[in-house]
């Protein structure tokens, strides 16, 4: 599982225009848009598959899991939108909160026509490039995600959305500590602590911003950065397990081997 940082600062919004050609399962707690301008794909969402033909668009939660399998259709191509509190403010949180039955609108109804027609230009736009694109498009952001807004929230009271987003606001700092802190000796107690929650707070918090616990997020990601060095270096398996924080050689090859399905030693040999 990959995660991504919330994006701050200057990063307002990302905008790709690209093949589709797959992307692992990740989360990240921005607000994404797939919509599907040509050919089609498969999306996978909190593990519930979906396929988008041409004029569908995914509406992917904040912190959902997903992922996009693998296609090898050379005509597929895809807009991707990422936005996260910085460009939206305070509509960010209605966002959090929206709730909908199916996460996949499609784009070719007649009452969604200018809302494809705003991402056709986006796409539009984000491939020619020019002085003022850019410009262009945070005004069509704008636009964008109200009618997105309309489509999949229920505008309630925003005292509770606020509460999400400080929520995904305060998990997001432990997620910082996993990928800075992931081979150090990490105890509970004081991540939580650093969050501003107590230990059992955290973990309802956690699991409800996540979908997951942890401890699973954390050994995790120990054994993708584990894999990456059996690929990547000729380190032992005892030197790998202290360099991604699990000392005892083996507790990390029982761990890893029920995470993967192998010993590290065989990983590395059918790499």
């Amino acid at each position: 599982m990959l995660y991504q940082n919330m994006m701050m600062g200057n990063d307002a919004y990302l905008v790709s225009f690209h093949h589709m050609t797959g992307f692992p399962r990740h989360r990240h707690p921005e607000i994404e848009l797939s919509y599907c301008i040509k050919g089609s794909y498969d999306v996978i969402l909190n593990g519930i598959s979906y396929h988008l033909k041409e004029g569908d668009m995914a509406v992917v939660a904040s912190m959902a899991s997903h992922e996009f399998p693998q296609t090898t259709d050379p005509d597929c191509m895809a807009l991707t939108i990422e936005v996260g509190p910085v460009l939206l403010a305070s509509y960010f949180n209605l966002l959090l909160e929206g709730k909908t039955t199916e996460p996949i609108i499609d784009l070719n109804l007649p009452e969604n026509r200018e809302l494809r027609s705003l991402l056709d230009e986006t796409a539009h736009l984000e491939k020619e490039r020019t002085p003022f694109s850019r410009l262009m498009i945070k005004g069509n952001m704008y636009k964008i995600f109200a009618y997105v807004l309309k489509t999949v929230t229920d505008s309630q009271n925003t005292s509770d959305s606020m509460g999400s987003l400080n929520a995904v606001l305060n998990i997001e700092t432990s997620f910082e500590i996993i990928y800075n802190h992931f081979h150090e000796d990490l105890k509970l107690d004081d991540v939580a602590d650093r969050c501003g929650y107590s230990k059992s707070n955290f973990c309802k918090i956690f699991k409800k911003v996540t979908g997951d616990t942890f401890h699973h997020v954390l050994t995790g990601h120990r054994i993708q950065i584990a894999c990456n060095l059996l690929r990547e270096t000729s380190c032992s398996v005892e030197e790998i397990a202290a360099l991604v924080g699990l000392t005892d050689a083996k507790n990390f090859s029982r761990v890893f081997k029920a995470k993967m399905g192998v010993s590290p030693g065989s990983y590395r040999k059918i790499q």
